[in-house]
């Protein structure tokens, strides 16, 4: 994918947007459904090396089904390689655990943990920092 974007600079708080500028979007990805096993694998590479450097992006999963139950862990990380003057970088992983209980073969109930971990530079301290979420959802398909 490649397009015109525009953004602000976090590190400098509210800044005004940035000129429009190139960027392109790279992404890989890899699911597996094998008998009881869940997993999935994804990359992602931005490349803004006109307006402030490249953002990359990982995750992987891994799951398995225990009757109507799934647990599944997840681990994802982003992070950024800046041009020289370009500030500080931003960067943060997420561990997950999920478990899911499948109703019916339309609905499931899932709750799912994340545990944030900002690693950014200094100026995001106002964006960011590490966290804990819960989370209960119902997902339905129609």
């Amino acid at each position: 994918l490649q397009a015109n974007n525009q953004y602000r600079l976090g590190s400098d708080g509210e800044a005004p947007f940035g000129d429009a500028t190139r960027q392109r979007i790279h992404g890989l990805s890899f699911g597996v459904d094998r008998n009881n096993w869940i997993g999935r694998v994804e990359l992602q590479a931005i490349d803004r090396t006109e307006e402030y450097g490249r953002d990359f992006g990982e995750m992987a999963a891994i799951g398995y089904r225990l009757g109507k139950w799934t647990p599944l862990f997840s681990w994802a990380r982003y992070h950024q390689r800046l041009n020289e003057d370009a500030g500080a970088p931003e960067g943060h992983r997420t561990r997950s655990f999920v478990l899911r209980y499948d109703i019916d073969h339309k609905s499931a109930v899932k709750l799912q943990y994340d545990i944030w971990r900002d690693g950014s530079g200094s100026g995001y301290e106002s964006q960011h920092g590490d966290a804990h979420l819960i989370a209960i959802a119902w997902e339905r398909v129609f």
